[in-house]
């Protein structure tokens, strides 16, 4: 995967799949807490209102006048081999801390009266994290950048039928990387999404702070109909370390924050066939304006096995691909498989192969193998002609990773990847180690290391460590 020097969170930027078990806590103390709850929360407003004073998620819950008598909590619990913040998804409430406003509403789904609380519903987290490394350009700057991040998402119910999801980050960066030319350079690089969601609050040698929209999108539900228009993200294949079918929000398995994908703007149609199957269709503008992208995606389920079958265009490439899902044994098995036929040069495949296998010691591996038939002067020339790419794509032929996975207690998780580029033999080694300080704050620290020759793909990265407190709230 081409490396990018931007940061989400530095140069790098993919994910995992997402698992979590949640846990319940109904708070009995309610007068006293809900005291203390208005408190906090009106400092969140405030500091949010000081950087943002238009703040649609701030918007939304001061419009919606709320009672804090009664509400209740999810706290997130981890396991071993999924990202640190999947306890956090991008695009449900699950292992979250929600809050939610005593108000009757009807379900888009049902068309019924749902729980008086449940019209709204917020949830967040505040991520400090320390990196340092050297810069990726020809000098080579050692640098050390300190990103503090608060995120505010919230899910209401306009209508019956209509939901509105929003996530708001404000986000400071600090240290002498903000000097760097590597820095100024980042700043503009040609986006990834159609909309330009993102203010500059401040912008020195000091400090870089942002206010930006991770995701924004409304949802329209009738029967087994959902329409969705906005940043969102759209999951499609079953890679979780390289995608042969995703160009739209696809892995990055070089991204230290493995839980953060990146949303796409898009139109998506979802309908239901049936318990397990599935239409899927999805429109999305060329952030270039150019040439857009579309996909349509049928999924269905087929003796215990996920199959899916994917048609679409990307620019000017059309493809055509599928993909599985299974369990042989005790072992998951999952595959991709595509055909591209592109506006310049031959057509070519792409294939993917992964085996997941836990073990009763709480051992978890991951074994997968990604494989492109395009030459390497087609592939380079498309690089040169839409750059968009080399954030999308793997810029080699041939791969091969594992993933390894151990909780050694119930608070101390460590995870390994271990990445190989089998064209040019040059590699990337990453060790993380988590803490679970409580049930809402996670402390991790990790580190990157790249072999290989300067000329070689995983050999031009720098050494990287980090360490990040996260809590949820």
């Amino acid at each position: 995967m081409a490396q990018r020097s931007g940061h989400y969170c530095h140069r790098f930027w993919l994910t995992d799949t997402q698992i979590e078990s949640r846990k319940t806590i109904m708070l009995k103390d309610k007068p006293a807490r809900a005291a203390a709850l208005r408190m906090g929360f009106a400092g969140w407003l405030f500091a949010g209102g000081l950087l943002s004073v238009s703040s649609p998620v701030a918007a939304l819950v001061v419009a919606d006048r709320m009672d804090m008598s009664v509400y209740e909590t999810e706290m997130p619990t981890l396991r071993l081999t999924r990202s640190l913040a999947s306890a956090f998804p991008a695009d449900d409430n699950d292992g979250q801390r929600t809050k939610e406003r005593p108000d009757s509403a009807i379900s888009p789904t049902s068309g019924e009266e749902v729980p008086a609380k449940s019209r709204l519903k917020w949830a967040g987290y505040n991520k400090s994290m320390v990196i340092q490394s050297k810069t990726q350009d020809n000098a080579q700057e050692s640098y050390l950048l300190a990103i503090n991040r608060t995120r505010i998402k919230a899910t209401y119910l306009l209508t019956p039928s209509v939901e509105m999801h929003v996530e708001n980050d404000i986000e400071i960066r600090a240290g002498n990387y903000l000097d760097t030319q590597e820095f100024e350079s980042n700043k503009h690089m040609p986006r990834q999404q159609y909309w330009n969601l993102q203010r500059v609050l401040a912008d020195n040698r000091r400090y870089y702070v942002t206010d930006s929209l991770f995701r924004a999108h409304l949802k329209w539900s009738h029967d087994d109909t959902d329409v969705k228009i906005g940043r969102q993200r759209i999951p499609l294949g079953t890679g979780r370390i390289w995608s042969t079918l995703d160009m739209l929000n696809p892995i990055n398995p070089l991204q230290i924050e493995r839980d953060e994908y990146v949303g796409v703007d898009a139109v998506l149609v979802e309908q239901k066939l049936g318990t397990l199957s599935q239409f899927l269709a999805t429109y999305a503008p060329d952030p270039a304006r150019q040439d857009d992208r579309w996909v349509m995606r049928y999924r269905t389920n087929q003796n215990t096995s996920d199959i899916a079958v994917t048609l679409a265009r990307y620019w000017r490439d059309n493809l055509i691909g599928t993909d599985v899902a299974t369990q042989i044994g005790d072992a998951g098995l999952r595959g991709e498989l595509t055909y591209t036929s592109p506006a310049q040069g031959s057509a070519y495949l792409k294939a993917l192969v992964g085996i997941d296998y836990a073990f009763p010691n709480t051992f978890e591996v991951s074994f997968e193998a990604y494989y492109s038939g395009q030459s390497e002067q087609d592939r380079q020339q498309t690089f040169a002609e839409n750059p968009q790419r080399l954030q999308l794509q793997p810029q080699g032929s041939r791969y091969g990773g594992v993933r390894l996975g151990y909780e050694f207690t119930p608070l101390w998780k460590g995870k390994l990847y271990f990445l190989n580029n089998l064209a040019d033999r040059s590699r990337f080694v990453s060790p993380i180690l988590t803490y679970m300080l409580s049930d809402n704050i996670n402390l991790e620290s990790g580190a990157q290391f790249f072999f290989g020759s300067t000329e070689s793909e995983y050999g031009r990265g720098k050494s990287l460590y980090y360490a990040q407190l996260q809590c949820f709230f």
